[in-house]
């Protein structure tokens, strides 16, 4: 059985700061000092909206940047966190959270079983395949 978060809070923990993917550990000082310094120095990392996780691949990119490496590799864009909209749940609520971040900690995406995530492209359109001849 997968490790789903329950709820908001447990959720931003499960997912990357930078790279709105799974993460595998918790934000420390010394990733939020470099995240500050590199990326955003006036991100409010209390603010429910924002992430509480990093990936292993950020993390060792913040890492490389930080230091005097010589191959530095690209930072990832910062997603815009005010279009992340919390639902209001109470604990006998049975509707679990359905913002951005929860629906990340709670996707699943081994052997195209259950939900992939939400903010992938698919690269599949529905429909009709579209024609390429021009004469229409």
């Amino acid at each position: 059985m997968p490790n789903i978060a329950r709820n908001h809070e447990e959720s931003r923990k499960a997912v990357c700061l930078l790279c709105m993917q799974k993460s595998t550990t918790g934000l420390t000082l010394t990733v939020i000092d470099r995240i500050k310094k590199l990326v955003s120095p006036d991100l409010n990392f209390e603010d429910p909206r924002v992430p509480a996780g990093i990936c292993s691949t950020c993390r060792k990119c913040l890492q490389e940047n930080s230091s005097e490496s010589v191959s530095k590799r690209q930072l990832p864009d910062l997603f815009d966190f005010s279009k992340i909209q919390i639902s209001i749940t109470l604990r006998s609520s049975p509707v679990p959270c359905s913002c951005t971040i929860c629906q990340i900690a709670r996707s699943i995406e081994k052997q195209g079983i259950g939900k992939g995530h939400p903010l992938s492209i698919s690269s599949k359109k529905r429909g009709r395949p579209e024609t390429s001849d021009s004469n229409q």
